[in-house]
């Protein structure tokens, strides 16, 4: 069973939000290779957006081990899927996708019409399977460039770049990238 932090069956504790950013931070540095968000700034969009009904974090639990979470924001009509990880060793049972159809279903009841899965970069085929297999549409965004003279547009894959920083990133214990500071991440980023 899964349940909802801040929605039915039991009021949000920073304690949900603190075990979703641990297992975001592990996939982040084991499956990604990349650096950990800061907790605060799931902290400080909880606390400010919360109390409208603007953010929402989804826990799905198997045998009360926490199996996939997602972080939600809503502003209008659109749900904006923020964030989501899963607990590799179970992806065999494909918690993340339960889970998203969970917050598909609620955003429908709710009156909702736009499920936004987020950016993804061209280059990243697995996430844009992943996220195609919704029925969704995939749409392309401009990108637009302000050069000074004689500059050239950069070519830029954000989905493979920092290799060898990403590798080492996947050393890292989870404990100590959680505390890994944010002006440390801006500057590392």
């Amino acid at each position: 069973g899964g349940h909802c932090i801040g929605g039915p069956g039991r009021p949000a504790d920073t304690a949900d939000l603190v075990e979703f950013h641990e297992l975001l931070t592990r996939e982040y540095l084991r499956k990604h290779l990349m650096l950990p968000l800061p907790f605060a700034l799931f902290l400080r969009l909880w606390l400010e957006l919360k109390p409208s009904g603007a953010a929402e974090v989804l826990m799905a639990r198997i045998d009360g081990r926490l199996a996939a979470g997602a972080f939600l924001l809503r502003d209008g009509g659109r749900v904006l899927y923020q964030w989501g990880a899963f607990d590799l060793s179970l992806s065999h049972l494909s918690p993340l996708k339960l889970l998203l159809e969970e917050a598909m279903r609620r955003a429908l009841a709710d009156g909702m019409h736009v499920f936004d899965l987020g950016l993804t970069a061209r280059a990243h085929e697995g996430l844009r399977f992943f996220k195609t297999r919704w029925g969704g549409v995939e749409r392309t965004l401009p990108w637009y460039y302000l050069l000074s003279p004689g500059e050239r547009v950069p070519e830029l894959s954000y989905h493979s770049s920092f290799g060898a920083l990403r590798n080492v990133m996947r050393l890292v214990p989870v404990p100590m990238a959680r505390a890994v500071p944010a002006v440390l991440i801006r500057h590392l980023a």
